[in-house]
């Protein structure tokens, strides 16, 4: 809008009774619209006398309008992107509250059933019962393990995941693992074997628990999808810098494999490889993203390298403190940790270990 001569403007007009009161002689506007809709207007006008703009001034007004637009579209996009984080995190509040929940509200009757199912199981049952409870005990740890990994992902999700560092024997630890899934990996007909390369520390610092559930999940996979050879596991000792651990971890098997293009795919929740995956084996999709975040949060790192028919092979590196001078070290660990702030001379330590 160019506006020469505000006499000109019929005296009737509503916009002749705004200017002519404030002494405008001449008037030039521009229209601001934003998202195909008129939110203003912006002018340069004259007060003094009549006033013929230039092109220029025009361009001038033209520009400022477009930066205007666009200020104030960042400033919408801003308080919209606001706002809708909000929400999302008012959302996954709410569903990180209900899965836990839920998942605490099954885990009660469902060890009533497991362990019901279990005293059954010792009454000497006919052999049809026997057959039908080992059935419904198969079906409630399944389920438990469903809520269990669901749980583990919720709190793991809302940041309410806790470190709990300790003073344990690392490779006690390992060793209790191998115990535990051998005869899983004899009823399965393949081979389980666990070996500690030279250096792997006796006794460290940090949280068990994690490493005992990354194992758990990691070893429990590998016998799942192995129908025969074998499930090997290491541990190795890699660097130490200023009394901390750095330790490297395997576990191998001659199962299924991954393809190469699903590596990515298999650390995300509620995903596996494939329909054909969840079909023949079952499982929620949780256990290697679980395994990832908690990893992850123990400060280390996890990779896969798999072929199609021929294996996987998951290994992963944490750093750990070691408390004090293990006299079976080493000569190069013993050395390094003689600065170690951690001494726990004539401490007492108790270990409670559930693998249910």
């Amino acid at each position: 809008m160019y506006i020469k001569d505000v006499l000109a403007i019929p005296k009737d007009s509503p916009l002749r009774e705004i200017l002519e009161p404030q002494g405008i002689k001449s008037l030039l506007t521009l229209p601001v619209v934003q998202y195909n809709t008129l939110i203003g207007f912006v002018g340069f006008d004259s007060v003094n006398n009549h006033h013929q703009y230039s092109d220029k001034e025009r361009s001038i007004l033209t520009f400022f309008v477009e930066l205007l637009v666009n200020v104030k579209s960042r400033i919408d996009s801003l308080k919209q992107l606001s706002e809708a984080k909000i929400k999302a995190e008012f959302a996954s509040k709410a569903k990180a509250d209900f899965l836990s929940t839920m998942s605490h509200e099954l885990r009660t009757p469902l060890n009533g059933v497991i362990g019901t199912t279990n005293l059954l199981l010792d009454t000497n049952p006919t052999e049809e019962q026997e057959r039908l409870l080992k059935a419904l005990q198969f079906s409630g740890k399944a389920l438990m393990n469903i809520i269990n990994d669901i749980l583990n992902f919720s709190k793991i999700e809302s940041g309410k995941v806790s470190l709990q560092h300790e003073v344990f024997n690392l490779k006690d630890l390992m060793n209790s693992i191998h115990s535990t899934f051998q005869l899983k990996a004899e009823e399965k007909g393949i081979e389980l074997t666990l070996k500690c390369e030279d250096g792997f520390p006796e006794v460290v610092f940090g949280d068990s628990g994690k490493l005992l559930q990354i194992m758990n999940n990691l070893i429990g996979n590998a016998i799942k999808f192995t129908d025969e050879g074998k499930v090997s596991v290491l541990g190795e000792f890699k660097e130490l810098k200023k009394g901390e651990v750095l330790l490297y971890f395997e576990v191998k098997d001659t199962g299924i494999g991954i393809a190469k293009e699903n590596f990515n795919r298999i650390f995300e929740s509620f995903s596996q490889e494939g329909a054909y995956i969840t079909r023949r084996f079952g499982g929620t999709g949780l256990g290697l993203a679980i395994t990832k975040k908690l990893i992850e949060l123990l400060k280390g790192t996890i990779n896969v390298d798999s072929q199609i028919g021929v294996g996987t092979v998951f290994y992963f590196s944490i750093p750990y403190l070691i408390p004090k001078v293990n006299k079976k070290a080493p000569k190069k660990v013993k050395e390094a940790v003689q600065e170690s702030p951690f001494h726990l001379n004539n401490a007492k330590v108790l270990v409670v270990e559930d693998t249910l």
